[in-house]
């Protein structure tokens, strides 16, 4: 499955994901179906040992193991079941509101409302939706802002639990990840999600982030120009010794 805020692989048993550090909203679920599949297992497997008494050794391990199989795939396919109603359910809601959906978030990309962009299209189960499959880049970039200034807050608030450090560790891979956005490579995506307005926001996010990152971290304009050709250590180092510049 996807992460719901940026888009990548998650486990269904991922409390949070991995890469943007999101709550899985769907592992409380999960656990919770687990819990009850546990004690459904544990219940007809003291049952089954107790009528396997009356069957040879060979009958019983059978008996069980078909029991145990048959429990298992029945709690998988409805844990399965639960969550592609739920996905059903939400794309039928958002094709309802389709047209409603299209004319507001048209109107936040001319304001450049990038944090009531993502938040609009996040409230509206929207992120990924395939009834409208041509914002999923638009939601991609405003994700990724709203990460970027999120983390910008940790390490400009002194009392934040998150060292400098991997702050700007988590800055660098989202500025990183904003500007491959903004410059795509697969042929795939740039068909599928990319058209001129698509391709002139991105290029507008990014280049409020750069402002940014230039501001923030006191990095001369040939320094903000090489920025892009440094690999993931360098670029690191740069914006850590920038900030450090500024203190």
């Amino acid at each position: 499955m996807k992460c719901e805020y940026c888009g990548s692989n998650l486990g269904i048993e991922d409390a949070v994901c991995p890469y943007c550090g999101k709550e899985n909203k769907f592992a409380k679920k999960h656990t919770k179906d687990m819990r009850k599949y546990n004690a459904a297992f544990d219940s007809t497997r003291a049952e089954v040992l107790a009528n396997s008494r009356r069957f040879n050794g060979f009958t019983a391990r059978i008996t069980v193991i078909a029991v145990l199989v048959a429990l298992i795939a029945a709690t998988l396919l409805g844990i399965n079941n639960y969550y592609d109603i739920r996905g059903y359910r939400e794309e039928r809601i958002v094709a309802k509101h389709a047209a409603e959906h299209r004319a507001q978030i048209d109107k936040l990309m001319d304001a450049d409302a990038y944090m009531d962009l993502y938040h609009y299209m996040q409230r509206n189960r929207i992120s990924y939706s395939d009834v409208i499959p041509e914002y999923y880049m638009v939601y991609n970039a405003c994700h990724t802002y709203y990460s970027f200034m999120e983390y910008m807050d940790y390490l400009l608030d002194k009392d934040s639990y998150i060292e400098d450090s991997d702050a700007i560790e988590s800055i660098t891979e989202l500025v990183d990840r904003l500007h491959g956005y903004a410059n795509p490579t697969s042929e795939y995506e740039i068909k599928k999600y990319y058209d001129d307005r698509t391709r002139d926001f991105i290029n507008r996010v990014e280049a409020h982030v750069n402002t940014l990152v230039k501001g923030y971290f006191n990095l001369t304009d040939e320094e903000m120009e090489s920025f892009y050709t440094l690999n993931k250590a360098k670029k690191q180092l740069l914006l850590e010794e920038g900030y450090e510049r500024g203190k």
